[in-house]
């Protein structure tokens, strides 16, 4: 660069050197994954982000609050570069986004929630079957509301449609109240994630005796994915995205993010699953 050229930029307050793109992560609001709380963005998705990041220098990096998982895609369709975590397959979106190649999440599916007591009761099994435990009619099941359960566990429960050992609750969501009715033995065992059993847990007084034990007859675990957004700038971001997210998975800091909010009684599991499982996704 010439002499002359190159003081004008300096006095203009130009740069010689490029400036990054950056990408706009879309968080949803969705604890303990990704949410805000006391005006910061925390979560075990934000840890893991955060160490993505960290692989690529190359971008400028921000994040926005999106609402929940669907409001939040639709923020990345409408681009230009603009991308999420924790983004389940579908083939619509597949047709509006750009994937990552590996996964971002490693996730326990949904699972059996019951007291410590009951679970020892049961043996303290690594896997429990939904149609034994529906089979014993002194064992009640509560129900939330208009949830949604994988095809199945759906058809299991439809085959018992009606049996009053299984109760329902207006609650359409897992709540603070559903964990006390089951502290106060008001009910056997429901079903819930166990990441979001630690979450409300961890806010509640005298709550350690709570467990949560893979379903026999349920995948045990469930993947989630990076996306950006379809266009040029997206897709070499994702490409980018997908080459971090090959480095950092193999770090603890990484598997512990998640493993942090999970029972001691899945731990051992999940590692394992981990390695044999995860880290052969996309190789």
């Amino acid at each position: 660069m010439y002499p002359l050229v190159a003081s004008l930029m300096l006095l203009t307050g130009q740069s010689t050197t490029s400036a990054k793109e950056k990408i706009t992560w879309v968080l949803a609001q969705e604890p303990p994954i990704t949410y805000v709380r006391d005006d910061a963005y925390t979560g075990y998705g934000v840890k893991m982000l955060r160490l993505i990041q960290a692989e690529l220098p190359d971008y400028d990096h921000a994040m926005h609050l999106g609402g929940n998982y669907q409001r939040a895609t639709q923020d990345v369709k409408n681009g230009p570069l603009k991308c999420a975590v924790g983004v389940m397959k579908t083939l619509e979106r597949m047709d509006i986004m750009s994937f990552s190649t590996v996964p971002v999440f490693h996730f326990f599916d949904i699972q059996i929630v019951t007291r410590k007591e009951t679970f020892e009761s049961w043996g303290r099994p690594e896997k429990i079957s939904l149609n034994l435990l529906l089979k014993n009619k002194d064992l009640i099941l509560m129900l939330s509301e208009g949830r949604k359960y994988t095809p199945g566990l759906q058809a299991i429960l439809d085959r018992h449609q009606g049996a009053p050992h299984i109760r329902t609750t207006a609650n359409a969501q897992f709540s603070e109240t559903m964990l006390r009715m089951l502290q106060h033995n008001r009910f056997t065992y429901m079903f819930a994630y166990p990441e979001e059993v630690s979450y409300l847990t961890r806010q509640m007084d005298n709550m350690d005796n709570i467990v949560t034990i893979p379903i026999t007859e349920s995948q045990l675990f469930g993947h989630s994915w990076a996306v950006c957004s379809k266009t040029p700038q997206g897709k070499d971001a994702i490409a980018a995205i997908s080459r971090a997210l090959k480095k950092v998975r193999q770090t603890e800091e990484y598997r512990e993010a998640y493993e942090a909010w999970i029972g001691g009684n899945l731990r051992t599991l999940y590692r394992e699953k981990y390695q044999t499982e995860f880290l052969k996704i996309g190789e």
